[in-house]
């Protein structure tokens, strides 16, 4: 008789793989998604994409090191963004919220300062690095399941995430790319969940209710800095625009490497 193997079929294959470590998987998908927007939107961009979005997810990292959360080292997923998995479920709705907001927050001050270089130095491809990073991390805040919105909008009523849902399937039919619209039927089930939880929430002890429960400052706070980032994010978008994209539109040149996510781009998370 021959001796079992140890690591043979598909089994093997899992196991042998879960063994590598996290950083290892991090930096091969970085490279992954480099050279897929690289193809998409020109190496440089593609670049400071990437250093953005490195900068978003490094503000998740923290605030739930923060929480002395466990987490996952960074997954980049061409196409789609990236994530982190946290391992461990926040304490309350407002950890979970900060967690969320803290990705857009890095994001729009590593797309300040991209945009501040810009205008310092004129260079065309920081304009378009920090327009990338707005368009990002805005479509981060929109307000619907574990996205970024949607963990600050659960602050207030999960029911906004309806709105936020929409808001999603509208920008799908505009890029009209299989990646956003693989995201949008990915969050469909959690919206049914929404005509479900009116049972659940009957059930839930009193004692679990009012943990559940945050302040009406912290709330104010939180929507606060919601408002302001969108202000922020959408004055950037169209500050850029009028600098640097319009009179490129009125001298006839091509724009087809400056928004990440358009009809051949695709769409990032």
């Amino acid at each position: 008789m021959h001796p079992p193997l140890r690591f043979g079929g598909i089994a093997g294959i899992i196991m042998t793989l879960s063994r590598v470590p996290g950083p290892f998987w991090s930096a091969a998908s970085l490279l992954m998604s480099l050279a897929y927007y690289g193809c998409r939107l020109g190496w440089g961009l593609a670049a400071g994409f990437l250093v953005l979005l490195s900068v978003h997810e490094t503000g998740h990292l923290l605030a739930a090191r923060r929480y002395r959360l466990r987490t996952s080292w960074p997954l980049f997923v061409p196409g789609l963004g990236a994530l982190i998995d946290i391992q461990e479920a926040p304490g309350d709705r407002w950890q979970n919220a900060v967690i969320g907001v803290s990705g857009p927050v890095f994001g729009t001050i590593g797309t300040l300062v991209c945009l501040f270089l810009a205008h310092v130095s004129g260079c065309r491809l920081l304009y378009e690095a920090a327009f990338a990073g707005a368009v990002m991390n805005t479509f981060n805040l929109i307000p619907v399941g574990p996205m970024d919105g949607g963990r600050v909008a659960e602050l207030f009523s999960r029911w906004l995430w309806i709105p936020g849902y929409l808001m999603l399937a509208v920008i799908v039919w505009y890029l009209r790319a299989p990646a956003a619209v693989l995201l949008l039927l990915l969050m469909l089930p959690i919206i049914v969940t929404l005509f479900r939880r009116k049972k659940s929430l009957k059930s839930d002890s009193p004692d679990l209710r009012e943990q559940s429960r945050v302040s009406l400052g912290k709330r104010l706070a939180m929507g606060f800095l919601y408002i302001g980032l969108v202000i922020i994010l959408a004055s950037s978008m169209c500050w850029i625009f009028v600098k640097d994209i319009a009179p490129r539109l009125h001298a006839g040149k091509s724009l087809t490497h400056s928004i990440p996510g358009n009809k051949t781009a695709g769409v990032d998370h």
